[in-house]
């Protein structure tokens, strides 16, 4: 018994140490296999995806599965797969490698304009250097302009920061007397304001219209651009009223800067897309109404309306258009819009701040870019930050400095550039501002096609949208 005893107990030791051996091969078997499927998992290859150790990547690999398995039949039926992630962001990196690269080539040229050589016209080379003109800041010109424009400067911006009352009119006045060299008639230019305002005043009430209504009186400002009539001028006297008209003479006031001026325009009853919506402005702010200015690639209108409908008037030729019609112009993008450079309704004080770019454009039409440039850009740019023309002010401020560096080394090659680290790192900011500028959407409208676009106002579909507006707007009026 006891042998039997002896020999079972020797029976249960040796399984024990065949189970544990037994195990133990089963063990360094499968980390030998293991192992080894890591290892093959490894090679480049390999089309096993790895072992999921989580619900969440078991979804992500049958979601890669699934997208091969598309890919693979889209590819057996011949039709052109969509590209993968990494190739989208090798395409990405290489178009906007191509935008830089295009756009050094752009500014390269751009700034090579002035260099008799390369731009042997004789026109063209005098524009570009009218383009690229620096300010002498110790002549004597410099020092008497900039004395008046420092004083306007100073108004408005007191005005812009709330020390004075914000006053458009008197924003539109220093500006324009700036440039006159403080030589207008303040008293005189109110008095051709005040009386447009009496003869809205006068409409509303021939018309049996409230002044407390805010449709009202937009529409009688309207008549203004729109209309022919008669009214009475303070002293009885029964006067013909013509409408302010479009100037087709130098409308980008090339030749005489006083064409985009609000003086101007009170003088000669015509102006353009710049100084007309400025003065509907100016009345509906001396009648307290609410009105707002909308741009368009080197264009304005008037904007207003109420909770039920919104209007875009267009003053150069007194008729309602639709943000459709300003699209149109082909140089509006999704992504402008977006970004709110166009189409979108600024408010009196943004209106104020664009101004200061007419204010610095004035010192620049007698001596060039200054730091008064970059002043005025910088303080628009602070009450509104989404001046496109403050940032092209900017913009232009940089590519003259730029262009006489490389005056200063006589033109080299762009692939010289290296050699003159001024010119080097200035060009690169140029390049870097430009792209910049371009992300919000911006699109440069060649005149040509502005005048084009603005002819389209005249098209049957256009007035007949316009007739509709104004019925609308006729029947707002008219509600007490």
């Amino acid at each position: 018994m006891k042998a039997v005893t002896k020999e079972i107990r020797k029976f249960k030791f040796t399984e024990t140490i065949h189970t544990i051996v037994l195990t133990l091969f089963i063990l360094i078997n499968l980390f030998c296999i293991e192992t080894i499927t890591a290892q093959i998992q490894t090679f480049p290859n390999s089309n096993q995806p790895p072992k999921a150790r989580t619900l969440q990547e078991l979804h992500q690999q049958q979601q890669v599965q699934a997208q091969r398995q598309n890919r693979q039949q889209m590819e057996r039926l011949g039709s052109q797969p969509p590209p993968l992630q990494q190739q989208i962001t090798f395409d990405y990196y290489d178009q906007q490698a191509i935008v830089k690269q295009r756009k050094e080539q752009e500014l390269y040229h751009l700034i090579n304009s002035i260099n008799n050589e390369t731009r042997p016209n004789t026109k063209i080379s005098e524009e570009s250097n009218s383009l690229f003109l620096i300010a002498d800041t110790s002549s004597m010109t410099f020092k008497n302009h900039s004395q008046h424009y420092n004083t306007a400067y100073n108004e408005i911006s007191d005005m812009l920061s709330g020390k004075k009352e914000l006053s458009l009119k008197r924003t539109v006045f220093v500006i324009e007397n700036a440039y006159h060299q403080n030589k207008l008639n303040y008293d005189r230019y109110s008095k051709q304001i005040d009386e447009l305002v009496s003869v809205c005043k006068q409409i509303l009430r021939k018309e049996n219209l409230k002044t407390d209504n805010y449709i009202a009186c937009h529409y009688a400002i309207q008549k203004l651009f729109s209309e022919s009539f008669t009214y009475k001028n303070t002293a009885g006297k029964t006067i013909s009223f013509k409408p302010f008209g479009y100037d087709f003479d130098d409308y980008m006031g090339n030749e005489d800067f006083t064409k985009m001026f609000v003086t101007k325009l009170l003088e000669t009853k015509t102006g353009q897309c710049h100084s007309l919506p400025l003065l509907y402005l100016i009345v509906a702010e001396e009648l307290n109404v609410n009105a707002y200015l909308g741009l368009a690639p080197n264009h304005s209108y008037v904007k207003f309306g109420n909770q039920y409908q919104s209007y875009n008037f267009e003053t150069t030729n007194g008729t309602f258009v639709t943000d459709q019609w300003i699209v149109k112009s082909g140089y509006i993008s999704s992504s402008a819009i977006k970004n709110q450079i166009y189409l979108a309704p600024l408010t009196k004080q943004q209106v104020i701040a664009e101004c200061l770019v007419d204010l610095s454009a004035g010192l620049e039409n007698y001596v060039g870019e200054s730091d008064f440039t970059i002043k005025c850009a910088s303080s628009a740019l602070h009450y509104f930050p989404k001046s496109i023309r403050s940032m092209l002010t900017v913009h232009g401020f940089v590519v003259a400095h730029c262009a006489n560096t490389a005056k200063k080394y006589n033109y080299p090659k762009e692939k010289d550039y290296y050699k003159y680290p001024e010119l080097k790192k200035q060009f690169d900011n140029m390049v870097e501002f430009e792209l910049q500028i371009e992300q919000t959407g911006y699109i440069k409208i060649p005149p040509e096609q502005y005048e084009q676009w603005q002819l389209t106002t005249n098209e049957e579909k256009q007035k007949q949208e316009h007739l509709k507006q104004l019925d609308k707007l006729q029947q707002s009026a008219n509600e007490h």
